[in-house]
């Protein structure tokens, strides 16, 4: 039998993931790649790696931190938020950012000038 939740399985299974890792405080990595992920809760703080690539994101959540990288290849991710802090590489492919970045010609100094909190390289 069908159920009639708003949900597909899999927003429920991504939003399951999210919940218990927070829930459960983990340190490691958060990968949920190719999940119809759209949101993300303020605050979040992954010890790890967090993989978003090819999600259904268009935006970051308020304080996101990610200890090592951040993967949004391939999402419809268009700006960064002034308090993203990443403490690895942030993978950019295929996104509208990454086409900006591109059209504009930055450089990886100018994009550490422009997002200081993102320690490793900016990818796109």
């Amino acid at each position: 039998m069908w159920s009639d939740t708003p949900l597909t399985f899999g927003e429920k299974n991504a939003q399951t993931l999210i919940n218990q890792y927070i829930k459960t405080r983990s340190k490691d990595d958060l990968y949920l790649d190719s999940l119809h992920v759209t949101s993300l809760p303020d605050n979040l703080t992954v010890g790890g790696d967090l993989g978003l690539a090819r999600t259904s994101i268009f935006s970051l959540p308020k304080n996101l931190t990610v200890k090592r990288d951040l993967n949004l290849a391939g999402t419809f991710v268009s700006s960064l938020p002034n308090d993203l802090t990443v403490g690895g590489n942030l993978l950019l492919h295929f996104t509208p950012l990454a086409n900006e970045f591109k059209e504009k010609n930055y450089t990886q100094d100018q994009l550490k000038q422009m997002f200081p909190k993102i320690q490793g390289k900016i990818r796109f």
